[in-house]
């Protein structure tokens, strides 16, 4: 909320920052679905580290919807440490 301060000169309310930033788990496992059966047409040419990822982030999903409910506070990550497989390139 600092940064929009510094950088747009805007006040944004925290109960604003929470809504639009929001982490809907449900939408994003549904968009997983749809990229892993995407990419799986063509499983041939694919990197395995693509599914790998999606996977990872699948379980991750799943963690959060678990301990925090379908929509997730951004404010629920504070802390968080990125896995490291999501951290390097392919």
């Amino acid at each position: 909320m600092e940064l929009f301060k510094k950088e747009l000169s805007r006040d944004f309310h925290k109960e604003a920052y929470e809504i639009q930033f929001m982490t809907r788990a449900p939408e994003l496992l549904d968009k997983l679905n749809v990229a892993e059966a995407f990419f799986g047409k063509d499983k041939k040419s694919i990197p395995q580290e693509i599914f790998d990822m999606i996977e990872i982030q699948r379980k991750l999903l799943n963690e959060a919807r678990k301990n925090f409910g379908d929509n997730v506070s951004p404010f629920a990550f504070e802390g968080y440490q990125v896995p490291e497989a999501l951290t390097k390139p392919f």
